[in-house]
């Protein structure tokens, strides 16, 4: 690496970080009792999986930014 944090790697952390984010965010939500009986307009369970795929996906790509193989 040339320099400690290139923009790769800035923007791969905030990836991580948004993943991370996303998957608390809806799993509190899915946690919390309901006070009604109406529908949430936001769905959780793609919104869990969309979090956990990017988060997943950014870990190994941080992996191979730090030099481990994929092996």
């Amino acid at each position: 690496m040339s320099s400690l944090f290139p923009s790769e790697t800035i923007i791969t952390w905030s990836v991580f970080g948004f993943g991370i984010l996303l998957v608390v965010l809806m799993c509190w939500r899915e946690s919390r009792p309901s006070e009604s009986m109406d529908v949430s307009i936001w769905p959780t369970t793609p919104f869990l999986l969309a979090g956990a795929f990017l988060t997943v996906l950014a870990a190994v790509h941080l992996f191979t930014l730090y030099g481990v193989s994929p092996r």
